[in-house]
């Protein structure tokens, strides 16, 4: 009986039919966490979860198979989950508690989903291709979509924002840049055509440090530039020494026609134009107007003293008793970064506070909210931080996590190879981002990019290894 349905298992989830039922998900799951969803109870069901259900027969076979290092991922992913039902259990659900375990949920879904695909694709380019096709086409869409707003100054799925503001289905800036960075992440390392084209890399970064413009989202630009920077130093390395770095490849013939062939250039050349147009508009207003963008930037340090100022307030627990008096809000010229490093000083407590098991899922915004922290951060109770948020909520499982995932990267450098180099960079541009949104565990593009980039990791190192 087990051989009759491991027959017909294989006949369904054949190349054909998997890289269809694969495509529609990956398009779903883009889509699915905002748009189409419908709230039971806690649990919001996405049309991904839905379509994911198809796989689940396909997880029941391939489970077995996966490498020691998925599993332990999925252990880990599992522990998450069990703490977090264990968690509500002993005290009682919240709003926060019960949506990071959502999150697990889906994040364990997403990851079990990835792995077992690509282990039951017989030709592995037909996932890549699927994969690539998939996410080409959601960073276009959502890229052109974020000039669109700006251009027209139409706000989707919000009821008013400035144009200095690109939300698209996100709500947030921040979480629109974070998409749109991570996804060009993603594409450093499965796409092998990109890593190759120096010139469309740059084009790339431009185009997303538009959008971050747009979206003063300052820390944004900073990882965009550092990210050039190592691309640049890349680029030098390769290179040979008797090449000149001004050699433009694009101006060389064979080169030239391949570049008219690519219709992806069309679509960036078209964005970039867009995103120039819609920077005039910015500029110089709708009554032709010079405006300094310097004062525009600047608009919240003119509030602030130039020195650091120091705000002393004390801060009860549940249980009425002071904590010890701490400097509050510090203030140095920057309030968004003044209150990330609040916020980090608090994350640092609650762990102290409790450095087995942490405070519990989704409590550091709980813990903020009602005051039972150091450092005075206003109404911003998100951790803003992923190592903060880990090490804060769950302590020694948090760590562990961490651990693991930096083992594989050092695995990484083992190897020297082109994938192995973008694996390592988009890894570490991955937890500086981190800091852009205000918690990180609830984002669907952190299950998918390190469902993937443990993929892509483990695929380097056993081709390696062959060799």
């Amino acid at each position: 009986m087990m051989e009759y349905f491991k027959e017909m298992g294989s006949k369904f989830y054949s190349d054909k039919n998997l890289y269809f039922l694969f495509s529609v998900w990956l398009l779903t799951f883009f889509l699915g966490s905002w748009i189409g969803s419908y709230s039971l109870g806690f649990l919001t069901i996405y049309p991904n979860l839905i379509v994911g259900l198809f796989f689940i027969p396909l997880i029941l076979l391939k489970f077995r198979s996966l490498l020691k290092v998925y599993k332990l991922f999925i252990f880990f992913l599992a522990l998450f989950l069990v703490y977090s039902i264990f968690w509500i259990v002993k005290n009682g659900a919240n709003y926060f508690a019960l949506f990071e375990l959502r999150s697990h949920i889906f994040y364990l879904n997403t990851f079990l989903i990835i792995i077992t695909t690509y282990s039951s694709f017989i030709v592995k380019d037909v996932f890549k291709k699927a994969l690539l096709s998939s996410i080409w086409m959601w960073f276009w869409f959502i890229v052109i979509i974020g000039f669109v707003e700006h251009f027209v100054d139409i706000h989707i799925l919000n009821d008013f924002y400035s144009v200095s503001e690109s939300l698209f289905i996100f709500g947030n800036p921040n979480d629109y840049i974070l998409n749109c960075l991570i996804i060009l992440f993603i594409l450093f390392f499965i796409d092998n055509k990109l890593v190759k084209r120096f010139w469309e890399q740059v084009s790339l970064l431009i185009l997303l440090f538009i959008l971050s413009v747009y979206c003063l989202t300052r820390m944004s630009e900073l990882i965009l530039i550092l990210l050039f920077f190592f691309i640049l130093i890349k680029r030098i390395i390769s290179k040979k020494q008797n090449d000149s770095l001004l050699d433009f490849e694009i101006l060389k013939i064979n080169n030239f026609v391949q570049f008219l062939k690519d219709k992806r250039y069309y679509i960036l050349f078209f964005t970039i134009s867009l995103g120039i147009i819609s920077t005039n508009k910015l500029v110089i207003g709708k009554e032709k107007k010079v405006i300094d963008l310097s004062l525009y930037f600047k608009k919240e340090q003119s509030k602030l003293p130039s020195d650091i100022k120091v705000v002393e307030t004390p801060v009860l627990l549940n249980n009425g008793s002071n904590i010890e008096k701490h400097q509050s809000v510090l203030i140095i010229g920057d309030q968004s970064l003044s209150i990330r490093l609040s916020l980090i000083l608090n994350g640092l407590f609650l762990f102290k506070s409790n450095p087995v098991l942490g405070v519990g899922p989704g409590q550091f915004q709980v813990q903020n909210s009602l005051k039972n922290v150091p450092y005075d951060i206003g109404t911003n109770c998100s951790p803003h931080n992923y190592f903060i948020e880990l090490i804060s909520n769950y302590a020694l499982l948090g760590i562990s996590f961490l651990i693991y995932l930096f083992y594989l990267l050092f695995n990484l450098f083992k190897f020297k190879s082109e994938t192995s180099y973008w694996l390592k960079l988009s890894f570490i541009m991955f937890f500086m981002v981190s800091i852009l949104p205000s918690a990180f565990i609830y984002q669907p593009m952190n299950w998918l990019f390190m469902s993937l980039w443990i993929l892509y990791s483990q695929i380097e190192i056993n081709l390696k290894s062959v060799r």
